[in-house]
């Protein structure tokens, strides 16, 4: 495990270190017990998009797995082994989103059943892109259950979501709600829809969720036209506002500034509110969708300004800027990630096969972004042929 000190030969070597050790710890828990009197941790972190249908598998390659910063939450997080878990993200398209929010609030449950007595146990949730949507709604549930949030991390938290999706995110809250049940609504409000068949189906639960759905969808997202201006836009939301949970404590929000463009069309950039009850630090950085969940260079390139030295260095001042903000809660041992270590990439991460292929997209499009003409020059000459510069 790396700890946030000295002793760093170089970047490369962190570089190597880092992807070791979460190649080493993915889907583990590494921490420490309990020391009698001492407040507990409890940390859950929810990834990006992911192709698996595993809650123990994170992001599909190896090596953004091990540059994802909820992954590097995870590690750094002073809860014990059993008391943390880095989920995977929703898949392609946003779909189980409602296992993304189902998942962490069994195992907040569950944890906090295992830490009896008082001090209660500091509960930090994070999410990064669809994962930070789902960290929002299990904030969400977890304040339909009377228990306090301490803190809230969200990485460019991104919504993409159907009345379908909300309604089943609904069935997984009030199974934690006392104050509403679905059911009940249901049987208050019975719905029959006449099929082809020529029978009538009963659809008064799946009514009553899509009703519960919506209301607790406007609870955390605000529809507002005036956010349209702000970046807030995609192709199956309104522009609209993230309104924070008022059961949470602290929140810390970073989002990718709109002037970058960056998956503008398909996702936007919807401003993020505090409720009364709680603070917020919220951020812009001038990074692509991919870079502000840690991994730079890995996403689109919406412009000649994404190039791979500022993908690097501003993710290192994203980091930076997230140590300066969680460090004084005490729920993290350290944040710790390449990009904060080096104000340049090394060669290490330069030279992997998956930023050399992003870098060969680049060049086609917009050319040497001048960085490093020799590996420019490295570039095989097929990758090369019919390259148009702009």
């Amino acid at each position: 495990m790396i700890h946030d000190q000295g002793g760093l030969a170089s970047p490369d070597v962190l570089l190597h270190n880092v992807l070791s050790d979460s190649a080493n710890n993915a889907g583990s828990t590494g921490g420490r017990g309990r020391t009698e009197g001492a407040m507990a941790d409890i940390f859950v972190g929810i990834d990006g998009t992911t192709q698996s249908h595993s809650r123990a598998v994170h992001i599909v390659d190896p090596f953004d797995n091990a540059m994802t910063l909820i992954g590097a939450l995870y590690r750094g997080s002073v809860a014990a082994t059993e008391h943390k878990h880095w989920f995977a993200g929703p898949e392609l398209y946003g779909f189980r989103v409602p296992q993304c929010v189902g998942w962490p609030l069994e195992f907040i449950m569950k944890a906090r059943k295992a830490l009896p007595g008082s001090p209660k146990p500091r509960i930090t949730i994070a999410g990064y892109s669809r994962g930070a949507y789902s960290a929002i709604r299990v904030a969400q549930g977890l304040g339909k259950a009377g228990i306090e949030v301490d803190l809230l991390i969200l990485l460019d938290t991104v919504k993409v979501t159907i009345a379908g999706t909300e309604a089943e995110v609904a069935q997984v809250i009030d199974r934690y709600d006392d104050s509403f049940d679905i059911a009940d609504d249901a049987k208050r409000n019975p719905a029959r829809v006449y099929t082809r068949g020529g029978v009538y189906a009963d659809q008064s639960v799946a009514k009553a969720a899509q009703r519960h759905g919506a209301r607790l969808e406007a609870e955390i997202y605000r529809a507002d036209s005036t956010a349209k201006a702000e970046g807030s836009w995609n192709a199956i939301d309104s522009p609209g506002r993230f309104v924070v949970p008022s059961n949470v404590k602290k929140t810390v929000s970073v989002q990718r500034d709109p002037m970058v463009r960056s998956r503008d069309w398909t996702m936007g950039v919807s401003p993020v509110e505090a409720s009364r009850a709680g603070s917020l630090s919220s951020k812009q950085f001038l990074l692509s969708h991919s870079a502000m969940g840690g991994m730079p260079f890995r996403g689109d390139l919406p412009s000649s300004e994404v190039t791979r030295f500022r993908e690097w260095k501003v993710c290192g001042l994203l980091v930076n800027h997230l140590r300066r903000e969680i460090m004084p809660t005490g729920a993290f041992q350290y944040l710790k990630h390449p990009t904060a270590e080096s104000a340049s990439p090394p060669a290490t991460w330069l030279r992997h096969p998956g930023i050399r292929a992003q870098y060969e997209k680049y060049y086609r499009e917009w050319g040497s972004d001048g960085l490093t003409p020799d590996l420019d020059r490295e570039l095989d000459a097929w990758s090369l042929k019919g390259a148009s510069r702009k």
